[in-house]
């Protein structure tokens, strides 16, 4: 894996280890909010891209029907697993905690201007809750990436038309993040 090719998943869902009486998944819609947030990929482990490579990710965008858009393309992706999405910032870090995602997609540009905090949030999880922080652009902004660099983004990615592309580049940036910065184990598997 070290060699940057991206890993082949399988096309089928695991099941959830609970079994059927498992609860089940519930969208993390603004309109369909549970009282407390949970997954919706809860039988995925949180660090094992080498057994299961699918990427678990959160996305995180004040445009609505954009974010909606981006989370339906990349829930048809067989190595994308969207955890949860959503604009509030606080919705953000409840999602973060209850689904432990490896990524987390955050389109800085916001009407309310809270990307940064959002990132900065988000950077302070301790080690084994962190997860990786991609800022999601539609160009580049110098001044943008220096500002989520500050706040503790790991990368930063253009948003791409392809969903293939944001997909094997989102597995790209957390296979190296997650190896270099925080589990060098999966480095060397």
């Amino acid at each position: 894996m070290g060699d940057g090719s991206v890993p082949n998943g399988p096309s089928d869902r695991r099941p959830n280890p609970a079994g059927p009486a498992a609860r089940p998944p519930l969208p993390l819609f603004r309109d369909e909010r549970p009282v407390m947030p949970h997954c919706l990929a809860d039988s995925l482990p949180r660090v094992s891209l080498g057994a299961d490579p699918r990427l678990k990710l959160v996305l995180v965008d004040d445009h609505e029907l954009a974010r909606a858009a981006l989370a339906k393309r990349l829930r048809r992706h067989d190595q994308i697993v969207v955890a949860g999405h959503t604009s509030a910032p606080l919705e953000a870090h409840e999602i973060v905690l209850a689904c432990a995602p490896h990524v987390v997609l955050v389109d800085t540009v916001r009407e309310d201007s809270q990307g940064a905090n959002i990132l900065s949030s988000l950077a302070v999880l301790p080690i084994p809750l962190r997860p990786v922080l991609v800022v999601h652009l539609s160009y580049y902004q110098p001044e943008l990436w220096d500002v989520a660099r500050a706040a503790g983004a790991d990368d930063l990615i253009l948003k791409q038309i392809a969903v293939d592309i944001l997909a094997a580049k989102l597995l790209q940036v957390a296979l190296r993040v997650l190896s270099r910065d925080r589990w060098p184990a999966i480095a060397s598997a």
